[in-house]
Order: structure tokens, then sequence, then C-alpha cells
């Protein structure tokens, strides 16, 4: 990712991404519909005069809300559940650089 120098040996940086995943039901339920959503994230990267380096990022995907709902074979068609799925990460890096 492109990043902003805060120093010569540290930078941060901004993340904007697309995600979609495929959904399916087993049983008497209607198709929820695929999810899409849009992933956020900031990160930095700091490098030590040893090679050293760490690099942080955090961030969260948000997702379209999904609705099943019973077919009436087995399961009545009053029967539902929503869902509006988030998905939050972090993750810590410790490398060397060559």
């Amino acid at each position: 990712a492109p990043t902003v120098a805060l120093s010569d040996t540290s930078a941060i940086y901004l993340k904007w991404g697309h995600s979609e995943a495929n959904t399916a039901t087993v049983g008497s339920y209607t198709s929820p519909g695929d999810l899409t959503g849009n992933t956020y994230a900031i990160g930095t990267k700091s490098t030590f005069a040893s090679g050293l380096y760490i690099r942080t990022e955090a961030g969260m995907t948000e997702y379209n809300a999904i609705e099943v709902k019973g077919t009436g074979n087995g399961v009545p068609t009053t029967t539902s559940a929503k869902a509006e799925p988030t998905v939050a990460y972090g993750g810590v890096t410790l490398g060397f650089q060559f």
C-alpha cells in the first residue's frame, strides 16, 4: 500500500478494499443472497537501523445486510433471521530487511 512518511524510519498508510462472498443455505430456507462489503484499514511500518522492522495494521469489513426465511416446507414462512456482518481484524508483523 502507498505510505506517507512520518520520519526517515516510520510510515503510515490507509487501505480500502472491496469484498464479495457467495452464500448458501441447507434445508427449507430461502437463499440470503451474496455478501458484499468494504474494508477500511490503517497501518504503520517502522524500520530500525539493524534492519529489523515492525508492521501493524487494524481494519474492519462491513458487509451488506442478509436475511433468510423459512420456505413453508418444514420451516414456517414466519421464521426468519437477519444479519449485518462486520469483521474486525488486526495484526503485528516483525521481520528483518536484508
